[in-house]
């Protein structure tokens, strides 16, 4: 599903709001990365490391790298790896309370210890 004008401008918005959290140089894991990987786009060299995680993803030469997986099934890494990991509007999507239970404590072990 492509994104409208309006997808585009709330998806800014988030991504301004999340910046500031977001460390130069570190490790960014992003949770339902979506079609196009977009806020690893967007930080771009302000990352060491950019790794999307989405079950759809288009291919484009923007050189993020992106793991094609169901994040409601099992995350496709082992822990420790990232400096932050971010979800921007996909929690909605989780449904089933009973995914969400065991989602959370998941993201927990992919967090380098600072």
């Amino acid at each position: 599903m492509a994104y409208t004008a309006f997808d585009r401008f709330v998806a800014r918005l988030r991504f301004r709001a999340v910046r500031p959290h977001i460390h130069k140089g570190t490790r960014v894991c992003d949770l339902g990365c979506g079609l196009d990987a977009r806020f690893l786009q967007w930080l771009g060299s302000r990352i060491r490391l950019g790794v999307g995680i989405d079950y759809q993803w288009s291919p484009s030469p923007n050189g993020v790298s992106v793991i094609l997986a169901d994040i409601s099934r099992r995350l496709p890494m082992r822990g420790a790896q990232f400096d932050h990991v971010v979800m921007l509007a996909v929690l909605e999507h989780l449904a089933e309370v009973g995914v969400l239970r065991r989602f959370v404590p998941r993201l927990e072990g992919l967090l380098r210890a600072s």
